[in-house]
């Protein structure tokens, strides 16, 4: 009698939560690793390595420089044809164009989230070693927060503003801005860097 007694209770505690407590949200969902590669009129697939990175084969590529990359998300960007091996038949593309989420603290407004585009990619410029060129509303304040893709991936770290002189003695910022990409920051915690 106890063994149905409980069982009955179970069953009894399931319809209860069933009817009663709220349902779960969702997670949000996240990019799959999977990529279409569009090079004109035809069109591959491609994985996600890392940091923008994207292997795919090489007749997929063919003789382009630039590809385009689509993401199960409907995102679409440029990427960058970094090399070709036509005897492996692998070739290795960069998504530098990625569409990215600002969140720093600039003046007294905390936390703030902004979005922006990794416009170039990374290159030494003036006294850092490798920064990608982000166009977007990036203030003073914002330097040394995150810049997130739209997986949520860490991309790179905010480090400074690009100004533009607006005379002898006054400069305006533009709008433009520079991020440390993760791959610098993953090499220097891994010392795989020089510092």
């Amino acid at each position: 009698m106890s063994r149905w007694f409980a069982a009955l209770a179970l069953v009894g505690l399931a319809l209860v939560a069933y009817f009663w407590l709220p349902p779960s949200a969702p997670a949000a969902p996240k990019a799959g690793s999977v990529v279409k590669i569009i090079n004109g009129p035809g069109h591959g697939s491609g994985v996600h390595i890392g940091t923008g990175y994207i292997l795919t084969a090489a007749h997929v590529i063919r003789e382009a420089d630039f590809v385009d990359v689509l993401s199960d998300q409907g995102l679409t960007t440029k990427a960058e044809v970094l090399w070709v091996n036509k005897a492996y038949d692998l070739a290795l593309v960069r998504d530098e164009g990625a569409s990215v989420t600002l969140i720093g603290n600039p003046a007294d407004v905390e936390f703030l989230k902004v979005q922006a585009s990794i416009a170039g990619k990374a290159r030494p410029y003036a006294r850092w070693r490798s920064v990608s060129v982000v166009s977007g509303p990036i203030v003073p304040g914002m330097s040394g927060g995150g810049m997130f893709d739209r997986a949520g991936n860490l991309r790179g770290i905010v480090v400074g503003v690009m100004l533009a002189p607006t005379g002898p003695f006054s400069s305006s910022m533009v709008g433009i801005g520079y991020a440390v990409p993760s791959s610098a920051a993953c090499a220097l915690m891994g010392r795989a860097v020089p510092a």
